[in-house]
């Protein structure tokens, strides 16, 4: 469920606002005022950090996906950690190569890696990629 930012966000919670590029860049609340951020250092590699809302939002009004009922709060943290403790993961930003910043926001509260971004772009991907092949066998 996304709602406004009144209140701000719970831990547990997914954060998101517009992306610098295109679609929308995701974290999670660690704890209150306390974002667990993913920031593409080049190549591809991810740092991995703790930042402020303020300083997540960069000024946008955040999207906020209240946690569910029932999280494992402790287990939330205890994959956060493990996260932060590497510093750095793998990046790519459909998730051919490493994870994006949804992936990791999901991984961290679910334990499980998932991206719905990353879905649709391989969706149009494949899209595009079978209606090439078609217009070259239908010369």
């Amino acid at each position: 469920m996304v709602v406004s930012c009144l209140g701000g966000p719970r831990p547990g919670d997914i954060v998101s606002r517009p992306a610098d590029t295109v679609g929308y860049h995701y974290g999670i609340a660690l704890a209150a005022g306390v974002i667990l951020d993913i920031q593409k250092v080049g190549g591809h590699y991810a740092r991995v950090r703790t930042v402020s809302v303020e300083q997540f939002g960069k000024g946008y009004g955040l999207r906020i996906e209240r946690c569910p009922q029932g999280l494992d709060l402790e287990g939330m943290l205890a994959r956060a950690k493990t996260l932060l403790a590497r510093r750095r993961i793998p990046y790519g930003l459909l998730g051919w190569t490493g994870f994006n910043c949804e992936h990791v926001a999901r991984w961290v509260q679910t334990g499980k890696w998932s991206s719905l971004q990353a879905n649709d772009g391989n969706a149009l991907l494949l899209g595009i990629a079978i209606s090439v092949a078609l217009l070259r066998v239908a010369r």
